[in-house]
């Protein structure tokens, strides 16, 4: 396919010199003139539609739906195995390294003990230690920062999932066709002029690292867009446009949709086990 740059030359422009904040910077577009709503949702048979993306779709809503797609997305860091007693409650986390190290060996706790410890530099965590419960006890609580980005829970698994905080450069190819999770595949370029505000140690920056390229240096991304439209008086919450441009994955067996399929092109983890990778947020 042809290479296909973004039709908005000033814009690219400051892009480029790494000088935007935020390729939709300029009043969102609402949707191209071409699209119509399909005629299940006229007809109010259909809850929820995914319809094809036309290829006369405007430029201008492609980047802002791939730069919403993309600002929307979670980079989520999963905590190591724990050995956490008391009440349960999602703030506070009393942990026993002490029975760790006994049960289940000393490079296990010696390991979530690290990983615990770089939570706490990045601001997420706080940790106090209480001896008067056993000699590897430590109590971890959330930050008012940890407390925004945690998900999950004790009987799944808990993790900080934290905004990537990367600007759409450039577009690089356009492929329509019937695929997974929507008509229209995009290859793109994506950067950040500084590192993440979360990744104020090098203990942060080197979990923003293992997944994208340094500060200032492009990186390859791709994501497949469907036009998703809901019945005009049943939109989700937050939905401002009926009709956007959004990477949809349906399970026709289950007829839900499952998420998206947003590759930031993650760089390899060496195989870190809490590193859970780049999510995408529906």
């Amino acid at each position: 396919m042809a290479r296909f740059v973004i039709g908005l030359a000033a814009l690219v422009g400051a892009c480029l010199l790494y000088a935007c904040a935020s390729v939709p910077a300029l009043t969102r577009p609402a949707r191209s003139d071409t699209a119509e709503p399909p005629r299940d949702i006229r007809l109010g048979v259909a809850e929820m539609v995914i319809q094809n993306v036309e290829r006369d779709v405007a430029p201008e809503e492609v980047v802002t739906a791939l730069q919403r797609i993309v600002s929307e997305a979670r980079l989520c860091l999963s905590w190591p195995s724990l050995w956490i007693e008391g009440d349960e409650r999602r703030t506070v986390y009393l942990v026993r390294f002490d029975l760790m190290e006994r049960d289940w060996g000393e490079e296990v706790a010696a390991d979530s003990r690290v990983r615990m410890q770089e939570f706490v530099e990045m601001g997420l965590l706080s940790v106090r230690a209480r001896p008067d419960i056993g000699p590897g006890a430590m109590v971890f609580a959330l930050t008012r920062e940890g407390a925004r980005v945690i998900s999950g829970s004790l009987r799944s698994r808990l993790a900080f999932c934290l905004p990537p905080e990367r600007q759409v450069v450039e577009i690089t190819n356009l492929e329509w066709g019937v695929f997974e999770c929507g008509s229209l595949r995009v290859d793109f370029t994506h950067i950040a002029s500084a590192w993440p505000s979360w990744a104020r140690t090098e203990a942060g920056r080197r979990r923003a690292a293992q997944v994208w390229a340094e500060v200032g240096v492009r990186t390859p991304g791709r994501v497949t867009l469907g036009r998703q439209w809901f019945q005009p008086n049943r939109l989700p919450a937050g939905l401002e446009i009926n009709g956007e441009l959004r990477s949809v994955c349906y399970d026709e067996e289950r007829q839900r949709v499952v998420g998206g399929d947003l590759d930031l092109a993650p760089a390899t983890s060496d195989g870190e086990e809490d590193l859970v990778g780049v999510v995408q947020v529906n």
